[in-house]
């Protein structure tokens, strides 16, 4: 015992207990910041899982919702319905859908994607679904809980919007019934370790979809929902985390719809990694100090390589582990604060063409296989200092360093094109890829990095409106076109509603009689601001944005309403847009307008373009067929300009063809353009169709076309297009009824 006192007493072993105790407490003090990194990586391992499982959720409910809207904008603009064959269609029904049903007003279902002809009545009157849209005063989304359905037999969350008669009243609904798996299948499988789970759920607090330890809740209330109703419906995008050493939970509100976001992960004390860590450390302290400091010195390395793994993933693409849209935006953020001398770069936008159509027709891992072809294609080319990255989906960019902008970036441009045309093997199947491009200067074209990318989208999207497999390099007029085009397309939303369109008309003149049989009706935009606006400076925006279908539908009307006015049998001739043939209103359309004005069918004649029947299309040709029925004439309007074809005048109900105004302009100069136009009168003499000559605008001109044979024509030499009003005396229009 003395010697054990006397050795305790050596000033050593003071130094050594305080030598343990030093290391007891670095170990400590590591041991609680490796528990705090994980805590927050746990915190924001749950916060972007919310992020992602919100956008998935939206994303999905988005498609469902726009294929309802679809189906009740066919209700809306048919007069016949055949439910049973749109709802089985493959366009229609959506492949992970359970089921597309329709119920009447009463909620006896008509039809269903299961059930296309049920043999027995299926009551879904007293479904929620059904209800919440019978009671509801306003035009929304509702999405139910969990339930079977009474047809498919199979748990499914109902997504429904009301259909209305013509009068408003409530004719019943349209509803698609979803597997709730689908909801939170993406990530159901992942490890993300014991207890974890991921839900969607209600305001109500009612589960519509879970997995992990929410899997057996579907269309239960969730647990603690008391706990958690205080943070549903928060602002959408923000979440709120509830954490405990247990588990981490964190709830994001949906933005649009009355559901949230749960995600539960692990908490601190069934992590893994801080066990292992803590024990290692204890061990390591308790063997000596040598062996603590190692373990320090690897736990530093690990973490050091964690954080990195991370900041990898932040800045790089994780399919072609390229650099992504955010390091792209560092980079040009350095690139613009350089000197406006200094900035000798081009960045390129590479778009692919037609990519949906892989994705559609072989999957989405044929698709990503591509992408990993062609992200390595792109980088095997740009061997000069250049960076290339993908911004997403088949978007990637490249930053070329460039001496002259001109000549080096078109000599890229065309270089990236020409490596991915070549064809590619996927597995057992060959591709053939193009791309288009858009390019622009870090000189001249942009101040930030969002100004440079808009340029170069600005770029890429003028290639794409040509020829695909092109590039275009940014000018300053694509901004005014772009700005003019929002402004024009705002502009015309604002004109329907405000009814600024208006009809001129220009005379079609027989060369037999001398006389005017009819017209044709041209339609003007009576702008606000900018004053008479003729169809050039619009229509090609009411064709890309949808809007044509409206203003053409106003103008069958119109023209309908005016020309019954006069007397006679003078017809009027009504261009009409692909897009109207779309759809089935084009004939409702024309039945509505000859029936409100009591035009007859006969005077109606129907202008359409080679473009719509070159895809000889079934729908397309079935239409023309039953606009002929009614009566009306069909016409093709600008004919020899495109590929006109004898394939055309034998498919299709063509009663007339309108000689382009090209040739008709240099018939008098051009002898050649006289054998063209004599040849097109005489091909369509043998097929018994009239030709109408466009834009004869001298007696020279029309002494020419009525040599040649010509039917018909119009002109500047005999009118320009003119208000209703300006004809109703030459053509005996009924006493008040058009302006003098």
């Amino acid at each position: 015992m003395a010697k054990l006192a006397a050795l305790l007493r050596q000033s050593v072993v003071p130094f050594g207990f305080a030598l343990v105790g030093l290391i007891w407490i670095a170990t400590q003090t590591l041991i609680n910041q490796q528990r705090e990194s994980v805590h927050a990586q746990i915190l924001s391992n749950a916060g972007n899982l919310t992020v992602i499982l919100d956008r998935e959720v939206v994303h999905t409910i988005n498609d469902l919702d726009r294929i309802l809207m679809f189906l009740r904008w066919t209700h809306d603009h048919s007069s016949l319905l055949d439910w049973p064959s749109i709802v089985t269609e493959k366009y229609t029904v959506d492949s992970e859908a359970v089921q597309i049903a329709v119920t009447d007003a009463k909620g006896v279902m008509l039809t269903s994607s299961a059930l296309p002809h049920p043999t027995n009545p299926i009551d879904l009157s007293d479904r929620e679904h059904f209800q919440a849209q019978l009671h509801s005063t306003r035009d929304d989304l509702f999405i139910s809980k969990p339930l079977i359905g009474r047809a498919s037999g199979k748990a499914s969350v109902q997504f429904s919007r009301r259909l209305t008669d013509a009068t408003g009243a409530f004719a019943g609904i349209i509803v698609i019934s979803l597997d709730p798996s689908l909801l939170t299948r993406a990530y159901s499988d992942v490890s993300l370790g014991p207890g974890h789970g991921l839900a969607l759920v209600g305001d109500d607090g009612v589960l519509r979809s879970g997995a992990g330890v929410y899997e057996d809740l579907l269309g239960k209330q969730l647990p603690g929902s008391e706990k958690l109703a205080q943070f549903f419906r928060q602002d959408a995008g923000s979440t709120v985390a509830i954490d405990s050493d247990d588990a981490v939970e964190v709830v994001r509100a949906v933005e649009g719809y009355p559901l949230n976001v749960v995600v539960t992960l692990p908490g601190i004390a069934a992590n893994t990694l801080y066990a292992n860590s803590a024990r290692n450390y204890r061990l390591s302290a308790a063997v000596v100090s040598i062996l603590v400091m190692l373990a320090t010195i690897g736990a530093a390395l690990r973490r050091h390589r964690y954080e990195r793994r991370i900041l990898r993933m932040a800045k790089f693409d994780t399919l072609t582990d390229l650099p992504n849209r955010a390091q792209i935006n560092d980079r040009l953020d350095a690139i613009v604060r350089l000197p406006v001398d200094e900035r000798n770069f081009a960045l390129h936008i590479v778009d692919l063409d037609e990519f949906k159509m892989v994705n559609d027709s072989y999957g989405h891992l044929k698709g990503d296989a591509l992408l990993k072809v062609v992200a390595s294609r792109l980088s095997a080319v740009t061997t000069h200092g250049e960076i290339v990255a993908r911004l997403g989906g088949d978007e990637f960019a490249v930053i070329q360093p460039v001496t002259d902008f001109e000549g080096d970036a078109r000599s890229l441009a065309l270089r990236l094109i020409a490596c991915l045309s070549a064809p590619c093997r996927i597995g057992e199947i060959e591709m053939n890829v193009a791309a288009s491009i858009g390019f622009a200067s870090a000189r001249s074209d942009g101040d930030s990095a969002s100004e440079l990318l808009q340029a170069a989208d600005l770029a890429l999207y003028a290639a794409k409106t040509g020829d695909r497999g092109g590039f275009c390099r940014y000018d300053e007029g694509m901004m005014r076109q772009m700005r003019n085009r929002v402004a024009v397309e705002f502009g015309l939303r604002r004109a329907i509603e405000r009814g600024e369109f208006e009809l001129h008309y220009q005379p079609i003149i027989s060369l037999l009689t001398n006389r005017p049989v009819g017209f044709e009706a041209l339609v003007r935009w009576n702008h606000p601001q900018r004053g008479l606006l003729g169809p050039d400076e619009f229509i090609s925006i009411a064709e890309e944005t949808g809007l044509i279908v409206p203003i053409g539908e106003w103008v069958i009307r119109k023209a309908c309403e005016d020309v019954a006015q006069l007397c006679g049998d003078l017809r009027v001739a009504v261009n009409c847009s692909p897009r109207q043939f779309a759809g089935a209103g084009i004939l409702g359309a024309v039945r509505s307008a000859l029936a409100a004005s009591g035009l007859p069918a006969e005077r109606l004649e129907i202008e359409i373009t080679e473009s719509m029947l070159m895809k000889e299309d079934q729908q397309v040709s079935r239409q023309l067929g039953e606009l002929r029925s009614l009566g009306s004439r069909i016409s093709m309007d600008d004919f020899g300009t495109g590929y006109s074809a004898l394939s055309y005048l034998q498919r299709y109900p063509i009663d007339k063809i309108k000689i382009d105004r090209s040739f008709i302009a240099s018939i008098v100069e051009q002898p050649e353009r006289q054998a063209l136009v004599k040849a097109i009168i005489e091909l369509a003499t043998a097929y018994n169709i009239l030709t109408i000559a466009e834009g004869v605008e001298s007696v020279e001109q029309l002494q020419i076309v009525r040599k040649l044979g010509g039917f018909e024509a119009q002109g500047y030499l005999f009118s320009m297009p003119k208000p209703i009003g300006a004809f109703a005396a030459a053509t005996g229009g009924k006493s008040g009824s058009l302006a003098a």
